[in-house]
Order: C-alpha cells, then sequence, then structure tokens
C-alpha cells in the first residue's frame, strides 16, 4: 500500500522530509498525505515507529524499537501496491521476465492494486522500456501478455530491472523461492577467490553487477531457458581470454550440480564475457595499448580545445583511462551492461564533467562505433572528476608565499594563520598589520588575503577579503576563487552567479495537462537566441542533450543545457511552475536553462552547488518556488549564494 512505501522511503531517506517533498515523490494532495501518516503513526504504537512533525524541518521517521520495526519492514517487504507511474512500469516488467507463461491484465491489475485502465495507460511505457532491451510485448487475445525476444536480451533486461531495486518491486513466489535459496555468498567467495588468483581487478560495483548476471542466469536455466548453441557465434569468442574462460567454467560447474542441469558451452562463453567486460588486466597486449593509448590521448586533446581544460597532459589519468577503456570496450561488443548505483549523486555533483563526459562518449560513437549509456558515463565522469580535482590541488599548491593582512588582534590574526596553514599546507604565510601594508612589496607573494578592505588600485597579485574571524565560508570561498576550473586567474570580470540570471530570461508557468518537455526548453532556448545571449544552434543542442540523458534531477530541479557550450554571453532562464509538470515520473518544480561559454565551466560547478544546497534545504526552495516575479526570485537566490559564500 502507499503508506508503507511512504514509510519505507522515510527509512531510506533518514532525514526530514517536507509535506512538499513528499507530495511531489508520490503525487498525492497535502490531505492525502495527512491521511497516510496518521495510519502509519496508528501502525507504528505496535511496530516500534513514529512519525514526528518538525516544525521548519517536515517529517521525520523515529524509530523506538529497532527490532519491531526490522519486522515490519520484512512483513512489507515485496508485498506493496506501488502508486508511482516508473515503479508500478518496473513492476508489470518485473512480472513479465520472470515468466515465459502470457500474463493476464487482471493479473497485473490484481497484483498492483490498481484499474484494469491504469494497467493498459502503463503498457504504452512497458512496451518503450523493453524495447531497449530489443524485447518485444506480444499480445494475444484471452490469453493475456508475454514477453519475446533473444535469451541474451531476457538476461540483460532482468538484471538491469534486478539491479534498480526499486521499492516495492515484485516478485513472483517461484522467483522468492528461488532467491531464498541461492547460494549468494558461496557464488561470491568463489569469484573473488578466482578473480584473486587469475590477478584480476574487479570493483565493487562490477563485482555485484556478475553477481546479478549469475542469479539471473541460474533462474532462467531452472526454467530451462538456456542460450543456444552457435548463439556464441556472435562474439569473437578470441577476445576472451582463457583466464575469463576458466573463471566461468568453475561457476558453471557449481550451477550444473546445484540445480541438476547441463550448461551448454554457449552459457559458459556469454558468463566468461559478462567476466571479461567488467575486470581490469593488467597485461594488455602492447600493440592494443598503444593504439588504445592513441586514440584516448587523442579524445582528451580534442576535449582541451572545446573545453579549455588540461585532460591530455594527466598521465595518471590517461593510465587510469586505459584501464577502464579496455573492459569497457569489451562491454560494448559483447552488447553488455554495467549498472552504476550513484549515477544521480555523480550526475548531480559533477554535472560540469558530466558535459564533457558526454562529448567524450561521442568521440567513442566515432571511432568504435558504440553508444554509452548514461551508467557508463558516470564511470567516465568518476575519471575526469578525478583529474579535475587533482588539478584544483596543484593550484591551491601553487601558492607558496601568502600574505595575510588584518586590522586589528593578533589573536584573530593566530587564528585566521592557522585556518589558512591547513588549506595551504607547506606554504609560508607572512602576517602583517594593516597600516604595515605599503611599505611591503606585494609582488614578492603569491596572494593577499586581508580581513580590511584594500583601496590600492591595480593589485598585481591575487586578493581576497574575508571576515575578521576566519569562518568555514570564507575557506571554501577561498578554495573555490583559487580553484577553479579550467583554470581563471583571479580577476575583476570574472562573471558572477548571480549576474547570470536575467529579467528577460525568467518566467512563471501554469502547466498544462498534455507537457512536452522537450518542445517546452527547446521554446525557451530560442528566446535565449533572439535576445542575443546564444548562436543559432544552441536549441537543437539544448533537445540532442536532453535525448542522451534526461537534465531533470531530483527534488523537483530541472536543469537542461546544450551539448556543446556555445554561449554569446553566460546566461541561465528560469521557470517556475505554479502547478508542477510530471516528466517520465519526477516533478518539475523550477526549471534552470543553462548557456554558458567555453572556459566558463567553473560556473556549471557553481550551478551544481546552488541545486545541490535547494535539493538538500526543502524550506529554501520554497521560499524561492513563492517568488512572484524576477526581483523576489534574485533575492531569494542571492541569500542562498551569500550563505555558501559564492
Amino acid at each position: 500500500m502507499r503508506r508503507d512505501l511512504i514509510l519505507q522511503y522515510l527509512y531510506q531517506k533518514g532525514k526530514s522530509l517536507t509535506s512538499q517533498e513528499l507530495e511531489s515523490e508520490f503525487a498525492i494532495s497535502n490531505r492525502t498525505l495527512r491521511n497516510e501518516l496518521k495510519e502509519l503513526n496508528a501502525i507504528g504504537e505496535k511496530s516500534g515507529f513514529v512519525i514526528q512533525k518538525k516544525r521548519g524541518e517536515g517529517y521525520l521517521l523515529h524509530i523506538e524499537n529497532q527490532e519491531l520495526v526490522q519486522t515490519y519492514m520484512k512483513e512489507i517487504d515485496g508485498a506493496l501496491a506501488p502508486d508511482l507511474p516508473r515503479v508500478r512500469v518496473n513492476n508489470i516488467i518485473m512480472l513479465l521476465l520472470q515468466t515465459t507463461e502470457f500474463q493476464t491484465i487482471d493479473l497485473f491489475a490484481d497484483s498492483l492494486m490498481i484499474s484494469r485502465s491504469t494497467v493498459f495507460t502503463d503498457m504504452i511505457e512497458v512496451e518503450k522500456q523493453v524495447r531497449i532491451f530489443d524485447l518485444k510485448v506480444e499480445t494475444k487475445s484471452r490469453y493475456g501478455i508475454r514477453l519475446l525476444g533473444d535469451e541474451t536480451n531476457f538476461r540483460r533486461a532482468f538484471s538491469y530491472f534486478l539491479s534498480q531495486k526499486e521499492t516495492g518491486l515484485l516478485k513472483k513466489s517461484n522467483y522468492q523461492t528461488f532467491e531464498k535459496a541461492f547460494p549468494f555468498e558461496e557464488i561470491r567467495a568463489v569469484l573473488s577467490e578466482e578473480v584473486q588468483n587469475n590477478q584480476l581487478k574487479l570493483s565493487y560495483f562490477a563485482l555485484e553487477n556478475i553477481l546479478v548476471h549469475i542469479q539471473v542466469l541460474s533462474f532462467r536455466v531452472t526454467q530451462h531457458n538456456f542460450i543456444l548453441p552457435n548463439q556464441e557465434k556472435k562474439l569473437d569468442v578470441s577476445l576472451i581470454k582463457p583466464s575469463f574462460m576458466n573463471i566461468a567454467k568453475r561457476i558453471c560447474e557449481i550451477l550444473s550440480e546445484l540445480y541438476h542441469v547441463v550448461l551448454p558451452g554457449s552459457e559458459i562463453i556469454y558468463l566468461a564475457a559478462h567476466i571479461s567486460g567488467k575486470s581490469s588486466v593488467d597485461d594488455i597486449e602492447e600493440h592494443e595499448k598503444n593504439d588504445l593509448k592513441q586514440k584516448l590521448k587523442n579524445c582528451l586533446e580534442r576535449l582541451d580545445q572545446t573545453f579549455l581544460t588540461q585532460f591530455s597532459g594527466d598521465q595518471q589519468l590517461l593510465n587510469t583511462m586505459i584501464m577502464h577503456m579496455y573492459p569497457l570496450l569489451r562491454r560494448l561488443y559483447f552488447n553488455l551492461k554495467l549498472t552504476n548505483p550513484l549515477i544521480d549523486d555523480v550526475y548531480s555533483r559533477y554535472s560540469d564533467v558530466f558535459m564533457i563526459a558526454l562529448n567524450f562518449s561521442e568521440m567513442i560513437k566515432e571511432i568504435w562505433g558504440f553508444e554509452l549509456s548514461s551508467d557508463e558515463m558516470g564511470y567516465i565522469t568518476m575519471h575526469l572528476a578525478a583529474h579535475v580535482e587533482r588539478e584544483k590541488q596543484k593550484q591551491l599548491s601553487s601558492y607558496k608565499k601568502i600574505l595575510l593582512s588584518y586590522g586589528l588582534g593578533a589573536g584573530s590574526a593566530d587564528l585566521m594563520k592557522m585556518k589558512l596553514e591547513t588549506l595551504f599546507q607547506g606554504a609560508k604565510i607572512d602576517v602583517v598589520l594593516y597600516s604595515e601594508l605599503q611599505s611591503l612589496k606585494l609582488e614578492d607573494y603569491d596572494l593577499l588575503v586581508s580581513s580590511t578592505s584594500i583601496p590600492f588600485d591595480n593589485i598585481s597579485i591575487p586578493y581576497i577579503q574575508v571576515a575578521p574571524i576566519l569562518t568555514e565560508t570564507d575557506v571554501q570561498r577561498i578554495r573555490r576563487t583559487l580553484t577553479r576550473y579550467p583554470a581563471n586567474k583571479v580577476k575583476e570580470d570574472v562573471p558572477t552567479l548571480l549576474s547570470l540570471f536575467h529579467p528577460d530570461l525568467f518566467y512563471i508557468e501554469e502547466s498544462k495537462e498534455s507537457f512536452d518537455y522537450k518542445a517546452f526548453i527547446k521554446e525557451k532556448a530560442k528566446s535565449v537566441v533572439e535576445l542575443g545571449f546564444a548562436a543559432p544552434n544552441y536549441p537543437a543542442l539544448v533537445v540532442d542533450r536532453e535525448e542522451k540523458i534526461s537534465t531533470i534531477l531530483q527534488n523537483g530541479i530541472a536543469a537542461p543545457h546544450a551539448l556543446k557550450m556555445v554561449a554569446i554571453q553566460d546566461s541561465i532562464s528560469v521557470v517556475i511552475f505554479k502547478n508542477p509538470p510530471t516528466i517520465d515520473g519526477k516533478v518539475v518544480q523550477i526549471l534552470f536553462l543553462i548557456n554558458l561559454r567555453a572556459g566558463d565551466l567553473f560556473l556549471h560547478k557553481e550551478l551544481s552547488r546552488l541545486f545541490l544546497h535547494l535539493m538538500d534545504h526543502p524550506e529554501t526552495k520554497q521560499k524561492v518556488l513563492k517568488s512572484n516575479n524576477f526581483n523576489d526570485f534574485q533575492y531569494e537566490i542571492s541569500k542562498i549564494l551569500f550563505q555558501y559564500g559564492s
């Protein structure tokens, strides 16, 4: 039931959630939410929990008896009635994947506790989702619905939806029986041992992905669904090293004994391909390594030209990318998926680098002919982000000699110096009274930090003013100011985030019943072009970006932007929806249409910080949403930026 979904949601989040967040997540009214919470608290009296309402914060699940709560959670697990469209669709697909028989509309309606008309509506999205895995829905009068397609595609889809771990994931009784008996830990131990013995490298997430594949393989063969002999001819077996085949053989021997079946050689080959596509090896053939290295270096150089970055000069990045790309290309060739559970966090926190990864994925398609999934782009983003962080640390390390000026209070100056020493490790920091500043040669220093305003004109070194008592906000502001990436000298004409918002690009909209999100953002992008802020191809690039991966974030925030940075003048269009539309199961309350120039990538990072702040502080977001005009909006945003020192 929906109330149990709400309980699980509060339990998983582990923090206070406002009524607006809960209403948006479950697409319900405030009155319905209050009724559901009232029922939950009645259940909680006997089940060891209470949902508290905290003024100014929202609703918080308070655990009074962990054992009773765990017992109740087990009771409702797998027996929930999902009310969210995306959960319903996933569950219909899951029910279809767990059997080869026809399933009736009534079965879906009863299992999900929804109407037949809702099932028919959801089937449109079901057909769209399974098509991604080259499966199709077969409908037969008086029989029902089932999925058709190659066994390899069934397994790809099954593994994917299992890894989503959606709240209320429905499992048929036969699958539940199989799952309880499956020796997960034994298989994990054997796989880990073999990986170590064969000197392979396997990340935690890759290991989990392979285990899910083995679990799906086991379930399908218990239903007598095998990868047919000769299907392995679709693969170039020569690409699979003997070590991967040996591991697959051992795993298949265990499964054959466990389920009393003889697995054909095609099953061993496909399992070996999975392991090959998700493992790294140190002994890449020299000619393969050199070819891969040269192509990657060319890709990184092209990224540098587009984004004014320095990726190609980072040998550590090049080496890690070679080791990542080797199994990645195997995965793409074998049509395998590696899911990334961190994808939402990666995109939210590194949206600037994610945009670079999108361009990198276009190069992979151009060179090798493969399309990267959003999960794979997430892993590429993590490698590129590691480079960005290293570059920022190098920038901080370049400030070897720092001058700290204070007005009065030697004690506060000592505190300021101590905090700066933690930021600029190894740097020499000289402390001087403001009155003595003019007698010094500023050119001898790399940076001037002062607790008082400096009236001198034409200061030849970077200068940052801070509070007399250095706060953590000041420290973070210094870090961000000095570690912009791409590197950007501290100068007066650097645009601020607040300056990117314009009254001509601010809108308050009433959403319509039939809302076309892509058409809407394209129309707003055209306005950006008409005002002279962006190149003519900007609208098309915005839609291209959206078709790659959705730019709708969490908690009502959307941040569409172009596939390439083609701004003539940096700008951000803002749309506040008074009746928020729901797109792909996500509510959009406020939309930021981003338009930046190449070289201003650091502003993308500052925007990520703003979005994260709005997502983590719903009460602040509500104040922004209540803006009735541009001045109201600008005032609320300026308060946020001032709060975290941007």
